[in-house]
């Protein structure tokens, strides 16, 4: 009997793992998983950039405009200055120069999501995106959710990574038919703290959105939706690099 109930027992384990390569074989390629971990959509041809540090990046063209399918990562200005890193919350907040951070000082974050950098990086004249790119204005944003169908759902839908991979929320509707491939890599503020990791992505525009509140214009997106709005100069967030 003892023989026989684990015989069973076993049988069954095997029907599991049958099922489970038959359903992993059976689902749509459209999205294909990447060295870096995140979920590209494979009916969409990427070309690539490097930046100083030798990081290689995806890129997509959607519509007239070509954007980084990843978020920045690099260490340095593209005249191979060193962009600060600063992992003390103090010394963030009262920083007066470009820097950087990993989410959570976490560099295995930083590798997936990218490096937070504070406004004052993007708007240095060393520029740290590669030669040919730069970090996007408020118009070349406009153009792209233009392209994509305004400010709507669906618009986040064609934007967003599939999958829960990255996305703490249950993501319905994703099929980043763009290949923009946007992950949630949350943000630092002004005083040092960290927020939104795997719920919302930041990325910096290089508008100022005015000088007495010292605030500027960035863009963010949860699965609800594409939104722009605007926070304080000393907030660490990602950066998309869009092609001159």
């Amino acid at each position: 009997m003892k023989k026989h109930f684990r015989s069973l027992i076993l049988s069954f384990i095997a029907i599991g793992f049958v099922l489970i390569f038959m359903n992993s074989c059976s689902k749509d390629n459209t999205n294909t998983t990447q060295g870096s971990g995140i979920i590209f959509n494979s009916k969409l041809t990427y070309g690539t950039v490097t930046d100083i540090d030798g990081n290689v990046y995806k890129t997509i063209t959607i519509g007239n405009q070509t954007w980084m399918a990843e978020n920045l990562r690099v260490l340095h200005y593209r005249n191979g200055d060193t962009i600060p890193g600063i992992s003390d919350a103090t010394k963030w907040a009262q920083r007066t120069k470009g820097a950087y951070c990993d989410y959570g000082n976490n560099t295995n974050k930083g590798s997936i999501y990218g490096k937070l950098y504070n406004w004052l990086t993007i708007i240095d004249t060393r520029n740290p995106c590669p030669v040919g790119w730069h970090v996007p204005v408020d118009a070349e944003w406009e153009t792209l959710y233009a392209t994509l169908g305004g400010y709507l759902y669906t618009t986040s839908d064609k934007m967003r990574e599939v999958g829960i991979l990255h996305w703490a929320y249950i993501n319905d509707g994703a099929t980043n038919a763009s290949g923009f491939t946007a992950i949630p890599g949350g943000m630092r503020d002004y005083g040092g703290l960290f927020t939104d990791y795997g719920q919302t992505g930041f990325w910096w525009s290089a508008t100022a959105a005015g000088d007495y509140y010292h605030l500027d214009a960035d863009y963010y997106f949860l699965d609800s939706g594409v939104n722009s709005g605007s926070g304080s100069k000393l907030n660490g967030l990602s950066i998309r690099c869009v092609k001159d």
